[in-house]
Order: structure tokens, then sequence, then C-alpha cells
């Protein structure tokens, strides 16, 4: 066991860094890690002197079962489907039609069913041989050999994450994707690189994450080459994810997203929840949310707080 208390703040990702912060602040007198470097599993105590074993952002209250439907992508498709909550079509890419799928939907997204942090997402497939392609060389690195396939919504915005705990709203933030700037020089790859010699950092170690130019490069194609002029923003990924560059502002649900989120944080049966929006459409839900944001106002860490009174709660 490892004081969690005495770890640097630096040598921990950003939720658990402000869970250290608070906890210790609400007067929680000891809380240990299992071991360090590895997994934020804890053994906490709380002011009252009682234990609860936490993983990261999964409270001892969330069941597996709960969790390992949030993890397959699939599963969760199917789960929202019995509440009609609203999401793209989705069908198991390896053993659907995947032509007749695209013919019926147009452009589809293409990932795997068990993955998480934005990685190995390919975007804007219309052509049934690519997308053969992408789902054979995809499904022999992915957990279960297993794939999905979305439609692509057409929507003129970024991505939506609501929190709930112990089925309560806590707060949004709209996920906004990694880009660079042009500077009339340099190719879209060559500013992806300078931009990571800035502050950026390993994904959630700091406010802004490196951005992973394998998958940019992906998503970006033969425009990588392109020279964008002076002052115009490129983006650079295909998801918002803040642990593949992106960043983050507080926002407010829309009046339909907030009674949509309500009815799916109930029937997930997740203690917490992080769930995400598309517009109005539901792209898939996840047991160990990050908790902190870096949105630079006082909502950042307002989850930490709610997730800490909810345990000094059970």
């Amino acid at each position: 066991m490892v004081d969690f208390y005495s770890i640097p703040s630096d040598e921990l990702p950003m939720t658990m860094k402000a869970l250290q912060r608070r906890a210790k602040e609400r007067g929680w007198p000891k809380i240990s890690k299992l071991y360090h470097p590895g997994p934020s599993i804890l053994f906490a105590t709380r002011p009252d002197g009682q234990e609860v074993r936490i993983f990261a952002a999964v409270p001892p209250t969330s069941t597996d079962f709960a969790c390992n439907i949030a993890r397959d992508k699939l599963a969760t498709y199917n789960l929202l489907k019995t509440i009609n909550a609203p999401q793209p079509e989705t069908i198991d890419a390896v053993h659907g039609d995947i032509t007749n799928f695209i013919k019926e939907q147009g452009k589809i997204v293409i990932k795997p069913t068990f993955g998480a942090h934005g990685r190995d997402i390919f975007t804007n497939i219309t052509d049934p041989e690519e997308a053969t392609k992408i789902i054979t060389e995809l499904a022999p690195r992915c957990e279960q050999g297993s794939v999905i396939a979305q439609k692509q919504v057409a929507y003129d915005g970024n991505e939506i994450r609501a929190i709930y705990i112990n089925g309560e709203y806590v707060v949004a933030f709209e996920r906004i994707p990694a880009a660079i700037t042009g500077d009339g020089e340099h190719s879209v790859a060559e500013l992806i690189d300078i931009e990571n010699q800035t502050i950026r950092t390993e994904a959630y170690k700091s406010n802004l994450a490196f951005i992973n130019k394998e998958e940019a490069l992906k998503y970006l194609g033969d425009t990588a080459n392109n020279i964008p002029e002076q002052g115009v923003k490129v983006r650079v990924s295909s998801t918002c994810n803040i642990g593949m560059g992106g960043t983050v502002k507080t926002v407010q649900l829309s009046a339909t997203q907030r009674a949509v989120s309500t009815r799916v944080a109930k029937v997930t049966g997740l203690k917490v929840v992080g769930i995400d929006f598309f517009g109005e459409n539901i792209l898939e839900i996840n047991s160990s949310p990050s908790l902190y944001m870096p949105s630079g106002d006082e909502f950042a860490d307002l989850a930490v707080r709610k997730y800490l009174e909810y345990l000094e709660s059970i």
C-alpha cells in the first residue's frame, strides 16, 4: 500500500489530483493506493472512520453488471433502445451486413466495441470496400475481436459530456476536438509536432494533452500536407476526447438532453456515469468518467466534490 496523500500531485491523473486535494480539505484522514504507479485502486477512510474502496471514479455501489454493459458499446446501444433513447443506428460490424448498412445509413463511423479514450475511430466512411478493409485490420487488435459501425450523425457542433452521480445531474461540458492554428509556412502535420512541443503533456496529466499524431494522420488523410494560412484553425482529431488533445468548456444541457440523460442514468444502474451527446443523440456512456474537466472555471472539479459527498453518504 502507498499513502495516496504522499504521492506528488504531478504524478497523478487530473481526476485523482483533484480528488487528493479535495479529500484532504474535507478531512478524509487516510487514503491508501494499492500500488504506485498503477491504476487508481484506493482504500479510503472517510471522516467518520468508515472505509470505502473505489476504483478511480467507480464507487463500490456501481455493480459489475452495470460497468460491463457500459464498457460494451453494442450492449449499451441495445440497453438504451429499451427506453427509446435517441442514438445513432449501430450494428456488429464484424458479423453484420456492412454493405447494406452503408446503403441504409449513408456515412458511417467504425470503432472498437470496447474502445476508450477516442482511439481507433474511423469517420466519414461511405465505401463498403473501405469499411471492410478497416474492420478486417481493426478487429484483431480489439478486445474479443469486436468492432461496431454506427451511422455518422450530421451535426455541426461538438460532443457534450454530462455527469450524473447517484442519479442526479451534476455538470456538463462541451468537448472541443484538438486543433492547430496555421502560420502560412508549415503543413498541418508539421504544426502538430510544433504544437506538441508547447505546454502539452501526457494525456490526463495536465489541462492540455499531446495531440495523438498517429490518430490525427488517420483522420486528416492527404490534408495533413496542406499549409493553412496564418490564423486559420484546423481540426486534427476525429474525436473530442481531452486525452487526444481536445479542450472543454462548461455548458448547460438542453431540456431534451436533460430529460433523456436523466432516464439513461437511471436505466444504466451506474452510480457515477458520464453520458456523451452529439446534438440530441447519445453516443455512449462511461462508468468511470473523468470527474475533473479542465474548463478553467469553478465547475472544473465540481463532480469530484459531489463524488466525495456521495461516498460520505453511502
